[in-house]
């Protein structure tokens, strides 16, 4: 992790009661195990998705 740069948010705040209410739509996994998915996907994917020329 790095500093927080010049523009970046000084706090975020996150809550799927919304999506929940107006989609039935419940979250699967909390902030924890989002957090470590995701982490573990950029490390492994340290350029994100390839094109979809690289997948066909």
């Amino acid at each position: 992790m790095a500093g927080r740069r010049p523009g970046d948010a000084e706090i975020v705040y996150a809550s799927t009661e919304k999506a929940e209410r107006e989609l039935n739509w419940k979250a699967k996994y909390g902030i924890e195990e989002m957090c470590r998915d995701q982490w573990n996907w950029a490390s492994k994917n340290p350029y994100g998705y390839g094109s979809l020329k690289d997948t066909n």
